[in-house]
């Protein structure tokens, strides 16, 4: 899945002092959480693992037809402008035929900032990906560079992916939350 351009964000500051002046509770949801400092809602923050400036969540369900057991990136945290590697491992449940798709979502505390959907065999096809459509069932690894854009605004961000199979059962539900906010290193 291509990260540039999801995480383009110019109106990043004047959404957030719109919100400020209109809800008194907004910063409310601003947590910080064994060194990960997010904005956004609770409903996932339990589950959340910690690693670093981010952190990953299975939001599915036992039957979803990918379950991933691994997900590590290098560097840990992602900087933006850099090359990000992302090491991942799981159990493909069900056969996963062209057309599988992701909505996917970037937050930044209640406002969504991007959305869109991707065509997750036609992205594995065009990143030259290790693994193509269809999947077979079984164990799976995959190893994958991305490039990050360098212009990502300093902030704390939420990604949901939704994904589904071609017939529209559901493939992978996971949550994110990536901070690029350069003072948090010094809770590292």
């Amino acid at each position: 899945m291509k990260l540039k351009g999801i995480l383009v964000l110019a109106v990043t500051a004047p959404v957030a002092a719109f919100i400020s002046e209109y809800d008194y509770n907004y910063l409310d949801v601003l947590s910080f959480d064994e060194s990960v400092l997010y904005l956004g809602d609770d409903t996932t923050a339990n589950d959340v693992k910690p690693l670093s400036k981010w952190s990953w969540s299975d939001c599915g369900d036992v039957e979803d037809a990918l379950k991933l057991s691994k997900l590590d990136v290098s560097p840990d945290p992602p900087q933006s402008g850099r090359n990000l590697t992302i090491d991942a491992a799981g159990t493909v449940n069900r056969y996963i035929a062209e057309g599988a798709y992701a909505d996917v979502a970037v937050k930044l505390g209640y406002i969504t900032l991007y959305s869109t959907r991707y065509d997750l065999c036609k992205e594995a096809h065009n990143a030259d990906a290790q693994i193509q459509c269809p999947v077979e069932k079984g164990e799976r690894a995959i190893k994958q560079n991305i490039q990050l854009p360098s212009h990502i605004p300093p902030a704390a961000y939420t990604l949901q992916v939704r994904a589904n199979t071609v017939d529209d059962t559901p493939l992978a539900c996971l949550n994110f939350r990536l901070s690029f906010l350069p003072f948090l290193s010094v809770f590292n």
